[in-house]
């Protein structure tokens, strides 16, 4: 049995080993030649290049679309006048009454003469007597000290496992 798991171990280290070479050779470039891999920075602007000098001008590729066709409008209506109204003939007549004259019209009663009221007796003096209490306020306390807490309990350091259920036998 142990002889299994060592055998499956070397596969395992030649597969990691074979990975790693894959990726080294994959990633090794030092066969390209080196003006390749920084033309890009003959310029000496990276991303940021300058302005185009030459105007960068888009001809429109299309005609702007016709003028749509005039559309047909009704006649605007003409006003038309009804015929004038026929004459009419107005006659007046008066007829006068007299009316009698008016009645004169009743006089008020007179009113009669004010009569005066003697000032009301003054009211009698009144003593107001006010009494006023103070109290002083109740001496604050002398502040005590009272000792911190003790802390709670710390387990010991390092690991707690629990008992297992079944016993472990190798």
């Amino acid at each position: 049995r142990a002889q299994g798991i060592r055998h499956i171990i070397r596969k395992m280290k030649l597969f990691i080993l074979a990975t790693c070479l894959l990726a080294y050779a994959a990633g090794d470039v030092s066969h390209l030649p080196l003006e390749l891999l920084e033309q890009h920075h003959e310029h000496g602007y990276g991303y940021d290049y300058p302005k185009p000098e030459i105007p960068f001008v888009i001809a429109p590729t299309t005609e702007p679309p016709p003028p749509p066709p005039p559309t047909y409008l009704p006649p605007k209506p003409v006003p038309t006048y009804l015929p004038p109204p026929p004459a009419t003939t107005t006659t007046t007549t008066t007829t006068t009454t007299t009316t009698p004259a008016p009645t004169p019209a009743p006089t008020p009663a007179p009113t009669p003469a004010p009569t005066y009221l003697p000032p009301p007796p003054p009211p009698p003096p009144t003593t107001t007597t006010t009494t006023t209490t103070t109290t002083t306020p109740a001496p604050t306390p002398v502040p005590t000290y009272l000792p911190p807490p003790p802390p709670p309990p710390q387990p010991e350091p390092g690991y707690h496992y629990d008992v297992p259920a079944q016993e472990f036998t190798y």
